[in-house]
């Protein structure tokens, strides 16, 4: 899930370079942002940041 932030003004091409989909938190929903939140400190919890995907 991303937000509404300039940052992902590209996800069109990394979505098709990595068939990925993309979901856009609704900027007034509370419930959006946390289930995010919570997904971030789950990835964080389990890989290092800086790891490399590939």
């Amino acid at each position: 899930m991303s937000d509404n932030d300039i940052k992902f003004a590209g996800y069109e091409e990394v979505a098709k370079i990595t068939d990925a989909n993309f979901y856009f938190a609704k900027p007034h929903r509370l419930s959006d942002w946390e289930l995010n939140e919570q997904i971030n400190g789950l990835v964080r919890r389990f890989l290092s940041k800086g790891i490399d995907f590939n």
